[in-house]
């Protein structure tokens, strides 16, 4: 498997190279003489590639462009819009859509039992949050394969600025997680509440069908023999390319 990724780079000065947001570009362990115009030909951008067997370098560009491309930086508890998700079900001022995910990897040499899960094999549990465009819009990868996910949020920063009231919305979550002011659950024997369990599961398979895609894209992501500290870098910086391939409006892997 490859990966290209394009990074723009015009600047107003020729030669001086930047991200895309226009900050500095810092990266630098190119090859000797690059970046430069492939095969003379002028060019105003340049290409990191990634193969299977360097998987490393999509931890270093996670890194560098993570903070970019993934974050709730851009909320704000006064302006935020939620028409997204009233369009999918009618659910009004959610922000999100919450789940964990098992990202496999090789047996641990320290604290190996933390992270058997329930399905009896090794793995991190990696939080993701969504939004109704499918854009993974906050990420928690550092947590092992035995922790609830439950308790992940719990202990989340997101979690923690909910609690101080930076967010006047909600999450969508399924019945591992608790009904609390900022996330609402399934109710266990709707009756009435039948409609109101069918627009949170309609909304809610938003963030199943991401890292179904996710997963898909970037197969990896079955099984990492790797450490967990490495595992969690390279977990972040898979989601950082699946948001730059959703922004990019790249069409999804085949089913």
């Amino acid at each position: 498997m490859s990966i290209s990724i394009r990074c723009s780079a015009a600047a107003p000065v020729d030669g001086e190279w930047l991200w895309s947001d226009g900050s500095k570009f810092v990266y630098t362990k190119c090859c000797s003489g690059e970046p430069n115009n492939y095969q003379n030909v002028p060019e105003d951008c340049l290409e990191i590639n990634w193969t299977g067997k360097s998987v490393h370098l999509v931890a270093i560009y996670g890194t560098l462009l993570g903070s970019h491309f993934y974050g709730y930086k851009q909320y704000s508890s006064k302006t935020q819009k939620y028409s997204s998700c009233l369009l999918v079900s009618g659910f009004p001022n959610v922000i999100g859509c919450i789940d964990g995910t098992h990202i496999p990897i090789k047996v641990p040499s320290v604290n190996e039992g933390d992270y058997v899960n329930r399905k009896s094999f090794h793995s991190i549990n990696v939080q993701v949050i969504c939004d109704a465009s499918q854009l993974i819009t906050t990420v928690e990868a550092k947590w092992p394969g035995s922790v609830h996910d439950a308790r992940i949020f719990q202990e989340s920063s997101l979690c923690h600025k909910f609690e101080q009231g930076n967010f006047s919305s909600y999450l969508l979550g399924d019945r591992g997680y608790p009904c609390l002011p900022y996330m609402t659950t399934l109710y266990p024997e709707p009756g009435p509440q039948t409609r109101f369990n069918l627009a949170h599961s309609r909304n809610r398979a938003m963030v199943e069908m991401t890292i179904g895609i996710l997963k898909a894209r970037i197969q990896c992501l079955h099984g990492l023999r790797v450490s967990p500290e490495r595992a969690c870098d390279i977990t972040v910086a898979c989601v950082v390319l699946q948001n730059i391939a959703t922004i990019k409006g790249e069409r999804g892997p085949l089913a």
